[in-house]
């Protein structure tokens, strides 16, 4: 079952982790709403998952994990907060770095995951939509912006040519730590708390 909004518990954090196209919360004992799965180590988990979340975001950090380097962001709302942790690198931490510069600082967002198969190349994509004051937001930084972000560059390693998103990387950490100086400016720089959910990529 997919929701987009649930009841939150006076003034309680709840954790996120996103993965293909949804925010997915992980519960200690199945409910109406979860989903039950035997994740890589062979235990089993149970999961709610929604559409979208809404909420202020106050804060962005760069946590290292047993399972690589992760962004955690905290969204702020009239019953408690979420933390949502997404892979660094991610396609949803790029798509909301190319929208920042055009969300209105300590006013709330919808944030929409999505992911999907391109029928041309047969692909799995992915992204997060932002929404705000009922509008969708377009990207700040496009292809025909005059600003750009950096590209991907094929480099070979160990006589084989990747893509190397390093400079993309380290362009988005700098745009979304914005978060954090929007936070403070707007008098919400609360302490972040610790997340405690597997890595879903």
């Amino acid at each position: 079952m997919t929701k987009e909004s649930f009841n939150n518990t006076q003034g309680h954090t709840e954790y996120f982790t996103v993965s293909d196209g949804q925010f997915v919360k992980r519960v200690k004992e199945p409910t109406e709403a979860s989903q039950s799965r035997v994740n890589k180590n062979g235990v089993t988990v149970h999961e709610e998952r929604y559409k979208a979340l809404t909420g202020t975001i106050v804060s962005a950090e760069i946590r290292d994990s047993d399972y690589g380097k992760d962004w955690s962001f905290k969204m702020v709302h009239d019953e408690g907060a979420y933390v949502i942790q997404m892979p660094y690198g991610s396609r949803y931490a790029t798509d909301l770095a190319k929208r920042f510069r055009n969300i209105r600082q300590s006013e709330a967002v919808r944030l929409m995951p999505w992911s999907l198969i391109d029928d041309k190349t047969g692909k799995k994509r992915s992204g997060l939509a932002v929404y705000q004051g009922g509008q969708k937001l377009e990207p700040f930084f496009t292809r025909d912006s005059a600003e750009q972000l950096p590209q991907l560059k094929q480099v070979k390693v160990s006589g084989k040519m990747v893509w190397d998103s390093t400079e993309l990387d380290e362009a988005v950490e700098q745009i979304l730590k914005g978060f954090n100086v929007m936070a403070i400016e707007g008098g919400a720089d609360e302490p972040m708390a610790e997340a405690d959910e597997e890595t879903p990529f």
